[in-house]
């Protein structure tokens, strides 16, 4: 499992909230509800860290990845 980070502006479509102005969205395959469980509660604990560095917004996109 691998993630990227986008600055935005908005809610991307299809996005989970974590807190405010950090979104989290899933590959279109989904993923493990605990792998979701983990990124979410991950990214709260950056939220102050995430907020700072990208106050429009920040969209972590969850990329799934086979070897």
């Amino acid at each position: 499992m691998e993630a990227e980070l986008r600055a935005v502006d908005a809610r991307p479509e299809h996005s989970t909230t974590v807190c405010g102005g950090i979104w989290l969205t899933l590959p279109p395959t989904g993923i493990y509800w605990k792998d979701l469980a983990w990124l979410a509660f991950g990214a709260s604990l950056m939220q102050r860290q995430l907020s700072e560095a990208h106050p429009g917004g920040v969209q972590i996109q969850a990329l799934t990845r086979f070897s």
